[in-house]
């Protein structure tokens, strides 16, 4: 705290940026105010001074770097994700839109996902994936970075009626950070709350034994979203979903959040063990994500893990095939 203030102060030499790199080491996930007696704002606080001291030029060398890549590959990557809007769908009023990791390496499951909200919606649904959200922007603390990103995406979806958005950390992006900045968007929904309005639409289908979900920061404890995504994962199930011992509030972070796996990825690698343990525990289990980042993490510690949206598209064509 004391070396933010000194950025607030504008007495923050360059070449002492090392003692700023404490506020890129936070996930963002809020399981200390969750905790906090005093309901203490500890991760807002931590990623205002990540703007304070970005716009001082106090970022980590690998928060730099990231952004850099970012800016090199985006018009590549904008032209790559055009093809997921397939025969016109873009002017859809229903759209679905997938965090940028799903997007780019994961191309089919933005197409399941899709499907899963036009069976569910019964129209056609078009996808919104060629402007980031600037959620990433957000992480690292670039804020006129995100003001300009944040209104080239709301123009992006400019005429939608519904905007279904199937990962966490984009979805507690545009929907508490863009109203700060004053930008409008059209309805936001999480896939799961979209879902869950369309329970009846929605079929049992076959499962293994422990079927687990993970509540995402951003949508637990961010938005305060935790029935939605159990109800719906219940429905197809035909059984209650797995609960992990510390689950909705104080469900364990995957390490994935606030650009933490560039800054400290090793501190990363030990927060998605810690929670996979616990997740995992008892045998052969699945554990299902509604956030990109706690899907890589978890992956890349060897869990078997599924998207929620995989799960929706599995119920709703199994809705669909009912007489």
């Amino acid at each position: 705290m004391r070396a933010l203030d000194e950025v607030l102060r504008a007495d923050a030499p360059g070449h002492h940026a090392e003692r700023f790199e404490k506020a890129w080491a936070c996930t963002g996930c809020g399981a200390c105010r969750a905790l906090c007696l005093l309901d203490n704002p500890v991760a807002d606080t931590l990623f205002d001074g990540r703007a304070d001291a970005f716009a001082n030029d106090l970022a980590p060398p690998a928060v730099k770097a990231f952004l850099r890549d970012e800016a090199a590959t985006d018009g590549a990557r904008r032209r790559a994700r055009a093809s997921l809007d397939a025969e016109g769908a873009t002017h859809a009023t229903l759209r679905y839109m997938p965090g940028c990791a799903e997007a780019d390496a994961r191309p089919e499951q933005v197409r399941d996902a899709a499907e899963a909200v036009g069976l569910l919606g019964r129209c056609g649904c078009g996808v919104s994936a060629e402007v980031c959200c600037g959620a990433k922007l957000h992480d690292a603390g670039d804020r006129l970075g995100l003001l300009a990103q944040a209104r080239r995406f709301a123009e992006s979806v400019r005429g939608v009626e519904t905007l279904v958005v199937g990962d966490a950390d984009c979805l507690a992006v545009l929907r508490s950070v863009y109203p700060r900045l004053g930008v409008t968007l059209p309805k936001v929904e999480h896939l799961s709350e979209f879902a869950e309005a369309h329970l009846d639409r929605l079929g049992a289908v076959e499962a293994p034994p422990r079927v687990v979900w993970h509540d995402p920061c951003k949508l637990g404890r961010g938005l305060g979203v935790y029935d939605a995504p159990r109800r719906v994962l219940s429905a197809v199930l035909g059984r209650p979903v797995g609960e992990a011992e510390n689950h909705r509030d104080k469900a364990l972070c995957s390490g994935g959040g606030g650009l933490v796996p560039l800054t400290r990825p090793e501190t990363a690698r030990e927060i998605a063990a810690m929670a996979l343990a616990e997740l995992a525990q008892g045998g052969d289990t699945v554990v299902v994500v509604g956030c990109a980042s706690s899907r890589a993490r978890f992956a890349e510690a060897g869990a078997a893990v599924e998207d929620f949206a995989t799960w929706v598209l599995r119920g709703a064509r199994a809705g669909a095939q009912r007489p």
